[in-house]
């Protein structure tokens, strides 16, 4: 028989719905203006890593002090990463370009002007993209299991109550294959940054932007 799922009384001030539309909008208009206005993208770059910075904060001071369950952990974790999971969709093209110009995936560049505060905030970006793939790998390897985290799993009013993730359905947030997935693709989403990188500034893949974050 299985455990009964843990009832958690939540953290709004840490992951409330005012905070997941803050994330939602940046996402989606992040993504527009890359097709239509790299111009003024850089605006919404200095939102979302402020946004990020503030929830950052926010969970190093509540999970040193013990206050956060190891599912509210694992949702903040998810808001912070998307800003890093923004990268893929510009790296992808960059790539299907390269190997099929045909497909007309060319986006707007932008202009002089902004290439200097572009650059900085480009690399402030990257810098924690891979931070935050650092903070999902302490999560998945010894946070989850960490004494401040676990103290409040074992003072649940359910005791061996348990608390889910999601992989194709409801998965226990503690079981092996949940931490090996995540922990997998952690290491893929380093390694294809790296090499995708790499790829761009040795000119084999040539970008639709040399100046480009």
């Amino acid at each position: 028989m299985s455990a009964p799922p843990c009832s958690i009384a939540g953290t709004p001030d840490m992951y409330g719905l005012g905070i997941r539309v803050s994330f939602y909008l940046l996402w989606l208009s992040t993504l527009a203006l890359e097709v239509l206005d790299q111009d003024h993208i850089i605006i919404l770059h200095v939102g979302e890593l402020v946004l990020d910075a503030a929830v950052l904060l926010g969970l190093i001071m509540t999970v040193s002090s013990g206050y956060l369950q190891a599912v509210e952990v694992y949702i903040i974790i998810l808001l912070l990463s998307a800003t890093a999971y923004l990268f893929f969709p510009r790296h992808v093209a960059d790539v299907a370009m390269a190997i099929c110009p045909h497909l007309g995936l060319k986006m707007k560049t932008r202009s002089d002007e902004h290439y200097g505060s572009g650059a900085i905030v480009g690399g402030i970006r990257t810098f924690y993209g891979i931070f935050v793939i650092g903070l999902q790998l302490w999560f998945w390897t010894s946070g989850i299991d960490s004494p401040e985290i676990h103290r409040m799993l074992n003072e649940q009013p359910v005791p061996g109550c348990q608390q889910y993730g999601f992989l194709f359905g409801p998965i226990d947030l503690r079981s092996t294959t949940i931490k090996a997935l995540n922990i997998l693709l952690m290491f893929v989403a380093l390694l294809g940054g790296f090499v995708v990188e790499w790829y761009i500034k040795s000119n084999m893949i040539v970008s639709r932007d040399p100046r480009k974050m």
